[in-house]
């Protein structure tokens, strides 16, 4: 399967989803299910097909991310005990040039589908001419979703719903008037995809004015970008450590600990 879309669309989120589908489906142990291959994300951007073949590359993946040695990874993979689940085939190589890497990692996974019986392999990639399009061959009979992006009124309809038992909803009407503007593209870019719109409602429901998530008057397009995907993501590290809370980890001290990590980073 080859999971394409714009950027931000939310590929990535919906292979993570299918990962964690299938490990449920898996853990539940009826029907055989016990003897699923196990899914795994791997990051293509950390291959180089021209010097390294598919199977040894995911070997050492599996590897490095579950602290196996080299030679049993090899054998689950060999095996067939692995689900790839390969996200970034477009970040191989940059847009402006030659599609060198992500020509031969294509035409080295396909080497591997024809190889193996009942292979599973899924994989996300950026759609269009400067990505996937481009590419000298496609997955080998790969079928192929398509991520599309929210409308306008897709958005409205979405914050609408999620917010409007609250009796500030009214604080929302600027955001869907600059929305339905002649600007409102920018805005659109900003919070037009599933993570973006989810995270605005816990913006809002954190008692921040909506009115924060438009441009400023003077602000350059870049710089707005930044700072709502800054704001958005401080929201949903606040939202998330609220939900999660336990005993043993409060808001507070699981914020504390993250900064630290971060620092650190």
């Amino acid at each position: 399967m080859v999971v394409l879309g714009a950027a931000g669309t939310g590929k990535t989120v919906l292979a993570v989803s299918l990962i964690t589908r299938l490990i449920k489906i898996r853990q539940g142990g009826s029907r055989g299910h016990t003897h699923l291959p196990v899914p795994v994300l791997v990051a293509l951007s950390t291959w180089d097909p021209i010097r390294t073949s598919f199977t040894e590359w995911l070997a050492n993946q599996v590897a490095d991310q579950f602290e196996l040695q080299r030679k049993v990874a090899s054998s689950l993979v060999s095996n067939g005990w692995i689900l790839p689940v390969l996200d970034g085939l477009d970040e191989m190589d940059a847009e402006d040039n030659s599609p060198r890497r992500s020509n031969r990692a294509v035409e080295k996974i396909n080497d591997y589908i024809a190889a193996t019986p009942d292979a599973r392999i899924v994989i996300t990639s950026r759609s269009g001419e400067k990505y996937y399009n481009r590419l000298a061959r496609k997955v080998r009979d790969a079928d192929e979703i398509t991520v599309h992006g929210l409308n306008v009124e897709e958005v409205v309809r979405y914050l609408q719903e999620q917010c409007e038992d609250f009796a500030d909803m009214a604080a929302w009407d600027p955001v869907f008037d600059y929305l339905r503007g002649a600007s409102g593209q920018q805005v659109l870019a900003a919070l037009g995809t599933p993570w973006r719109l989810t995270t605005a409602v816990a913006f809002f429901l954190h008692g921040n004015d909506p009115v924060e998530l438009l441009p400023k008057s003077s602000e350059q397009p870049d710089n707005y970008r930044d700072r709502i995907t800054d704001e958005l993501i401080a929201t949903f590290l606040l939202a998330k450590a609220h939900i999660n809370r336990t005993p043993k980890f409060s808001p507070v001290r699981s914020i504390t600990r993250l900064e630290v990590i971060a620092k650190r980073l």
